[in-house]
């Protein structure tokens, strides 16, 4: 088995998210009320990705709900905790998770014909099934 390069080829991308980016996501990932009213509403698109560009520069922060696990739930051992992203969240790590991906297999740190899942276009699980 060949050893990874620890150095990358290609760097990671960590500009601030464009405006095709943001459409695209938009396009593809985000259903429902929220998507339709971005994909129908140039101007709200452009000061959502307005807020975009701002994450990337400070960040942004997710709301933490607990969660029982149990009945009568009384230690911290004993709740979940989740967090709540926005539509405005999930458009922005829609896009970190495409630049990391794309970043992973432009650098041979994923091995495609072995990692087929979370790559856009490879063939999943029910092809190799059926094959």
């Amino acid at each position: 088995m060949a050893l990874i390069n620890p150095t990358p080829t290609t760097e990671f991308d960590q500009k601030q998210p464009s405006l095709k980016e943001v459409e695209e996501v938009i396009e593809v990932s985000i259903q429902g009320p929220s998507g339709l009213v971005y994909k129908h509403c140039p101007e709200l698109l452009q000061h959502l990705w307005n807020i975009l560009k701002l994450l990337t520069s400070g960040g942004g922060p997710a709301e933490g709900v607990w969660i029982p696990k149990e009945e009568n739930s009384k230690n911290i051992d004993q709740f979940w905790t989740i967090s709540l992203l926005s539509v405005k969240g999930k458009v922005f790590y829609s896009i970190v998770s495409r630049r990391l991906t794309d970043f992973l297999l432009r650098n041979s740190y994923i091995d495609p014909s072995v990692q087929k899942g979370g790559i856009p276009g490879a063939p999943s699980c029910l092809e190799h099934i059926g094959s």
